[in-house]
């Protein structure tokens, strides 16, 4: 079961998530989460809703790393390089430019 978003800062004293860096950011921003090295974006279940609704007007994207979730018939990659790689592929083919 995913997490329930509760607030928008981290728990137990760990430091606020920044939201756009420097500049002060927008709700527009675009957030990629990624679930872990063995696990598929299904397993965000509710959360990614709690956080847009938290953060109106944010996007988030959830990607599935190679061997996992809809690529579950893909050879999973032996470094993170290659699982960077295989994320930006991802990103790109929904047409979404850098920075990540």
């Amino acid at each position: 079961m995913a997490p329930k978003l509760t607030s928008l800062a981290a728990p137990q004293g760990g430091a606020s998530i920044p939201w756009g860096g420097p500049a002060g950011g927008s709700s527009t921003d675009t957030w990629i989460f990624l679930r872990g090295l063995t696990r598929e974006s299904g397993h965000w279940g509710d959360f990614v809703a709690q956080f847009q609704q938290a953060l109106p007007g944010s996007r988030v994207v959830t990607l599935d790393l190679p061997g996992n979730g809809a690529l579950h018939g893909t050879r999973s990659p032996w470094s993170v390089a290659e699982m960077m790689a295989h994320c930006r592929a991802q990103l790109a083919a929904r047409h979404m430019a850098p920075p990540y």
